[in-house]
């Protein structure tokens, strides 16, 4: 932990995580296929959810430099105390095991996704301790964002309750400007032209794809509370208003060239959040050249008191899930402390049954070479 500078010598240090990670990657296997109509299909709000698992290592990559000065303060205090801290208990990684084996069985995607995420955490604090958990609040909050919280029906009235506001806003701006669509069902007639207005067009999926890179990107960066809460909405305010402007677009010029309009709304919805977040890095960087008001500078004060109050209670969150994991594996372990010694002594008894059966078997090759002499003898 002390040569968590850079990834090549840390990963050639701590050569563990590599095969422990390995082990990890695999165990996702099941969940992707779970939740294959889920994140496979792009208009879904949910596709983004897998970036969670590529931005999770650059969110905790930010805060090397912390963790690095907390462990050599904790090796420190060993050395100093005589008593081991450093190392956690095994109850999160437990109750992740517990999690991850009842979910292929109930088929619960939140349960089975839920469990590798505890699993995750779980062998963090055995291998570097609870201290350590606590030191990243913000990349943990992060990981969170992969498990799928809404259920399937809660997801579809997301889906058509954006629907509805982006067909209120589309129908409102194409009456200002002289086009009078009609609204029938999931479809604008304009100009005696049918538009399919459907969830897939509206990019909600792209919404949330801003607010998981600007989000990762800012802990990557190790920026400031208020500078990724400014990132974050501004990112997902441009990514709103690009999937608007190209559903407008595709109405304005469906009238007139049917096949251009046809072409925009077949193109995968990933070009516009790239767009969108490109969008978004040029309008931060011209707004730091421009000087901000004081009620501006007062709110961003707010924030940070805000994020400092949010994060005492998440340190409090986080250390009474480490304790109550800590007394679900040591309820784990007492409860299967009989079957274990059960097992131990069935091995032993086998152990020895297979000793004694060899043992006999030599007894019986040596009564019959004995007899097999005796017999060439009185041939002789």
């Amino acid at each position: 932990m002390q040569r968590l500078t850079r990834l090549g010598p840390f990963l050639l240090q701590e050569r563990h995580w590599v095969i422990l990670l390995l082990v990890y990657a695999t165990a996702w296997i099941i969940p992707f296929q779970w939740m294959k109509d889920y994140w496979f299909l792009e208009y879904q709000v949910t596709a983004p959810q897998p970036l969670v698992l590529l931005g999770f290592p650059f969110a905790l990559w930010g805060s090397r430099a912390r963790l690095a000065t907390l462990w050599a303060n904790l090796k420190r205090n060993e050395r100093y105390s005589h008593k081991r801290t450093s190392e956690g208990n095994v109850g999160l990684l437990v109750v992740g095991c517990l999690l991850y084996f009842f979910a292929h069985f109930s088929r619960l995607a939140l349960v089975g996704i839920l469990g590798l995420v505890l699993m995750l955490l779980g062998v963090f604090v055995r291998t570097y301790g609870r201290r350590m958990l606590k030191a990243i609040p913000g990349p943990i909050a992060y990981l969170l964002l992969v498990v799928p919280w809404l259920p399937e029906t809660a997801v579809g009235v997301v889906n058509q309750q954006s629907l509805k506001i982006y067909l209120s806003l589309i129908t409102s701006v194409l009456n200002r400007i002289g086009f009078s669509p009609l609204l029938a069902g999931d479809r604008l007639l304009v100009k005696g032209v049918s538009v399919p207005m459907s969830f897939e067009l509206f990019g909600a999926q792209g919404v949330f794809a801003a607010l998981l890179f600007f989000w990762a990107y800012g802990l990557a960066r190790t920026l400031p509370a208020r500078r990724i809460f400014l990132q974050v909405t501004v990112g997902m305010a441009v990514a709103f208003l690009v999937h608007f402007l190209r559903m407008l677009l595709l109405c304005l010029l469906a009238p007139s060239n049917l096949a251009v309009a046809t072409r925009i709304a077949e193109t995968t919805p990933w070009v516009f959040s790239a767009l969108s977040i490109a969008l978004t890095f040029v309008i931060l960087k011209i707004a730091t050249k421009i000087r901000r008001p004081a009620w501006l500078s007062q709110f961003f004060t707010l924030l940070e008191r805000l994020s400092s109050a949010i994060q005492r209670p998440m340190d409090r969150a986080l250390g009474s899930a480490a304790r109550t994991g800590q007394g679900v594996g040591k309820g784990v372990t007492v409860l299967f402390s009989p079957l274990t010694w059960l097992l131990d002594k069935g091995l032993v008894g086998i152990g020895r049954l297979f000793k004694v059966l060899g043992s006999t078997n030599k007894a019986l090759d040596k009564a019959l070479k004995n007899s097999d002499r005796k017999r060439q003898q009185r041939k002789k």
